[in-house]
């Protein structure tokens, strides 16, 4: 009985250390590789598939492609808090001072759950379909919450999250879109997915790659391009209280096309984010016609898309406002009440 409980929790400690999902959206048309630490790659993609037997990142069924696998897999995310920084990527950087707490997932949905060692921040990352009508057979949604688990604050809590681009089927030669620079929270954004995302680094000296001759540095761009290049966004979040957690959403996916990819990020009120396009030509324009890769972010301080400006709410705005909606809803029974 001893020897069986110690080959069960062996088993338990390699799924927590091996933990990866392949996950699809309801309709069969994208599916996404998720690592054990949260960022993109894992399974094996299939024989047929641009690049057959690479780890999934954002895949197609439509077009049969994935459009982060070819070439380096460049995909990854960063955490810092009190002067700490660590991060978890594929090509662009590898892991760094980020420890496993928990992976679990299923055909849907998966949950990844670390610390930044040598502090008492916690990341969970949590990705769905995004629930938004329209939406949901186009993205998924990343629902990010940071978690101090120890009794000081955290100060200066920062995210970034940073991709290759390899839209197909004219991979490394892709056009690019940037939205909704200008939100509270976001601190630098480019072109630039070949970054390792460590949101303490100076981007605008160590990434500063203009692969269009357009500078992308902290600017809306539209369909910049044709180059090898991709996306990059760090994100200042403030000082994190004892025991307080905060929240915020990526979205990650594909549309057949630009008007479906557009009308799921406006769907799911997307304040920052980026665009994929293959190419219709080595010089020629972008095609909104094809496969059209999707990347944003919401609860930053933006402005939706084709809406008005939503503040980022700190805890204790979001406090407040669900004791006014709790206050209204108790108002509104007693009134029925005296009318019945």
């Amino acid at each position: 009985m001893r020897i069986l409980s110690r080959l069960i929790f062996l088993f338990a400690l390699g799924a927590l250390a091996w933990g990866q999902a392949v996950i699809t959206l309801p309709g069969g048309q994208v599916s996404l590789g998720i690592g054990p630490l949260g960022q993109l790659g894992a399974g094996s993609l299939p024989a047929g598939s641009n690049d057959p037997g690479s780890k999934y990142g954002i895949y197609l069924a439509a077009q049969h492609a994935d459009a982060i696998a070819p070439g380096c897999f460049c995909e990854g995310w960063g955490i810092s808090a009190n002067g700490v920084a660590g991060y978890a990527a594929n090509d662009d950087g590898g892991n760094s001072n980020i420890a496993s707490s928990s992976f679990s997932s299923t055909a849907t949905t998966a949950t990844s759950v670390v610390t930044l060692t040598g502090t008492t921040l916690q990341i969970s990352q949590a990705y769905a379909p995004a629930p938004a009508v329209g939406a949901n057979t186009v993205l998924f949604v990343d629902t990010v919450t940071l978690t101090n688990t120890g009794s000081s604050a955290l100060t200066n809590v920062r995210y970034a999250r940073s991709m290759d681009w390899d839209i197909p089927p004219t991979e490394f030669n892709e056009y690019v879109t940037i939205g909704g620079v200008g939100a509270s929270a976001l601190l630098f954004s480019n072109d630039d997915g070949f970054c390792t995302p460590n949101p303490l680094t100076d981007s605008s000296s160590t990434c500063p790659l203009q692969f269009t001759g357009v500078s992308s540095n902290n600017a809306n761009v539209t369909k910049i391009g044709p180059a090898d290049q991709g996306s990059l966004f760090v994100f200042g979040l403030g000082n994190l209280a004892a025991g307080a957690s905060k929240t915020f959403y990526i979205y990650y996916g594909a549309g057949i096309n630009e008007s479906a990819s557009i009308g799921a990020l406006t769907a799911v009120a997307a304040e920052v984010y980026a665009l994929g396009y293959a190419s219709n030509g080595p010089t020629g324009t972008a095609n909104t016609n094809s496969g059209v890769w999707a990347f944003g972010f919401a609860g930053v301080g933006g402005t939706p898309i084709g809406g008005t400006s939503v503040p980022a709410l700190s805890n204790w705005g979001l406090g407040l406002l669900a004791m006014l909606l709790i206050g209204a809803t108790a108002f509104k029974l007693r009134s029925d009440s005296a009318g019945a």
